[in-house]
């Protein structure tokens, strides 16, 4: 007892003469080593099974390859696919946030999903991998039917552009898409290479968007 008396008094006397970046750093370390060892994942709601994707250090995360990345992004919705879906709905958003287990931050608005920036600084920050998980689209499952001559079905024309164009600029920047809105659906899946190619959006990194891109491709296919 008293070894270890000693041992925390040379660290009380160390901690005394860092400058106060120093201590922020500390206080980081501190908290990150908390999460990391001492969270009960068993009270969170979630499968045990997260446990080992929620604890995985950032660093290491970051050394992986794209596709190594992408296998975590699937293992996580594999394994909390009804823990996601019972937070978003509880929270009535869209995505949330979660790192080291905690939910850090919830929208209903995926226009606030957060920037590739704000999740390096938040992996960064809290030294665990930045998880960000969206609501499952609905999906039209039923078949094509078959129309007379005399039927003509409606579709509406519309502009997609990148976020921020002017109204002036829309129509020469954007992407023009005919398509029918009869399926009741309040979303809309765009073709992401038709987006990255039109420069519509940046491209993003497989694990970010591999599971948008699976559900977009899946209508891509059934409407063919």
């Amino acid at each position: 007892m008293s070894v270890m008396t000693t041992d925390l008094e040379q660290i009380f006397r160390t901690v005394e003469k860092l400058s106060p970046n120093e201590l922020e750093l500390l206080r980081e370390r501190i908290e990150r080593s908390a999460r990391q060892n001492k969270v009960d994942y068993r009270t969170r709601g979630y499968p045990d099974e997260a446990a080992e994707l929620f604890a995985i250090p950032f660093d290491s995360y970051l050394a992986m390859s794209e596709d190594e990345r992408a296998e975590i992004a699937f293992r996580a919705y594999r394994i909390l696919d009804r823990w996601i879906d019972q937070e978003l709905k509880d929270r009535q958003a869209k995505w949330m946030l979660v790192c080291g287990g905690e939910i850090l931050e919830a929208s209903p608005k995926l226009i606030e999903y957060p920037s590739a920036e704000r999740l390096m600084a938040l992996g960064k920050k809290h030294g665990l991998i930045p998880f960000v998980f969206i609501y499952k689209p609905l999906i039209e499952e039923s078949n094509w039917s078959a129309m007379t001559d005399s039927d003509y079905y409606p579709t509406l024309p519309i502009n997609v552009a990148k976020f921020g164009a002017t109204e002036e600029k829309l129509l020469w920047e954007g992407v023009v898409i005919e398509a029918d809105f009869d399926t009741g659906s309040p979303n809309l899946l765009l073709d992401y290479d038709q987006m990255v190619s039109n420069d519509v959006i940046a491209p993003q990194k497989k694990a970010t968007r591999v599971i948008g891109k699976k559900t977009a491709a899946k209508k891509s296919k059934k409407q063919k």
